[in-house]
């Protein structure tokens, strides 16, 4: 797989997991990503989505631009920290 396909294939899991455009998720806050998990999703569901976003975001900061990087890195860190304290 080139690292073309491979980026597509990621933007394809944003859309078939969350049904918006990894752009949504790029460019959102972190409040307004937050407000649509939990509009969206609950209980088990909830934790597995924040999960899976978690991780594709570090995916896309290792990918992406020096200038995006840093916020890509910082918004996977706090959905991680969304799991140490539900709360």
């Amino acid at each position: 797989m080139t690292s073309k396909e491979e980026i597509e294939f990621y933007e394809t899991i944003y859309l078939l997991t969350f049904g918006k455009e990894k752009n949504f998720f790029l460019n959102s806050n972190f409040i307004t990503i937050c407000r649509f998990l939990n509009e969206n999703y609950w209980g088990d569901n909830l934790i597995l989505r924040i999960r899976l976003l978690s991780k594709l975001l570090y995916y896309d900061a290792i990918v992406s631009p020096k200038k995006i990087k840093n916020e890509l890195i910082r918004k996977s860190q706090e959905l991680g920290e969304i799991l140490k304290n539900p709360e």
